[in-house]
């Protein structure tokens, strides 16, 4: 026996070694297929993760065109606001804005201004040429395109505040204040209209009238009041912080001092709606400012 492992030594052991790595061989793989069926299961995982993501994404194809459009959007916006907000500038024209230039005043002083104030006006009519409503003139239309000496300053025309001129009841602070608002309105519309007449163009007032601006007001404005119940929606007011006030001015006149008092009217004064009709069907000529 010992003759043959020694004539076979190296037979025995080369033939120990490959069993040896015959074995191993075995192992390594049996263990590396194991591994494998894991990986593969990884891999097919991963695989389904993808497909599931990269569904995910087609959801969201449109996402990149809706951001594109979006900043389209937004861009116009922006473009918009801008507009817009020039316009409101433009509309509420802060320089010559009574509302927002006006200084808080008690409302006595608010009653001294109106009581300077109506003189004024009566005599700033009479040498524009401008002809007031008066007991002594039940017919504007004969002055109308003459220069009439017979209109004076002593018309007790109250351009909308004839209530309030001798008489003034206990005004609160902010019913005062927008009366005193009204009053430099007023102004500012006879202002106007004096700078559409000349000496051979005339203009006959026929009414002025304002809407009320609160309940003692509403108590004492009698005829001079305006109803704007049915224009309400059409008023900015019904805008948050904007604030704004309804007048009613019935005119005769001819077609020059009419165009010239359109053309010379600038914001704040907006021009809601006006009415002509001839003078053969009826002597008024009638617009509303706000």
């Amino acid at each position: 026996m010992k003759s043959f492992f020694k004539q076979n030594l190296l037979y025995i052991l080369l033939s120990t070694f490959c069993v040896s790595i015959f074995v191993v061989l075995i192992y390594l793989s049996f263990k590396l297929s194991t591994n494998t069926d894991l990986l593969i299961d990884d891999a097919q995982s991963l695989n389904d993760d993808l497909n599931d993501i990269a569904q995910q994404i087609t959801y969201f194809e449109h996402v990149e065109n809706d951001i594109t459009e979006a900043n389209k959007d937004l861009n116009l916006l922006a473009s918009n606001e801008k507009e817009l907000s020039l316009f409101l500038r433009y509309i509420f024209n802060e320089t010559e804005n009574v509302s927002d230039k006006w200084s808080s005043k008690s409302a006595e002083s608010v009653n001294a201004a109106l009581t300077r104030l109506l003189p004024r006006l009566r005599k700033k009519c009479a040498d524009s040429n401008i002809i007031l409503p008066s007991s002594d003139l039940p017919d504007t239309s004969a002055g109308l395109f003459k220069n009439d000496e017979s209109k004076g300053e002593d018309s007790s025309f109250g351009f909308s505040f004839e209530s309030y001129d001798g008489f003034w009841p206990s005004f609160s602070t902010e019913e005062a204040r927008s009366l005193g608002i009204q009053t430099e309105i007023v102004k500012e519309i006879v202002n106007y209209l004096s700078l559409s007449t000349d000496d051979n163009h005339s203009v006959a007032i026929l009414a002025l009238q304002r809407e009320s601006v609160g309940e003692v007001d509403r108590s004492n404005i009698g005829g001079d009041a305006i109803n704007v119940s049915e224009i309400r929606n059409d008023l900015l007011r019904d805008v948050n912080e904007i604030e704004s006030y309804v007048f009613k001015l019935s005119i005769q006149t001819q077609t020059v001092p009419l165009r010239k008092l359109f053309n010379k009217l600038r914001p704040p004064f907006l021009i809601r709606e006006f009415n002509i009709k001839p003078v053969e069907e009826q002597n008024v000529n009638e617009f509303q400012t706000a």
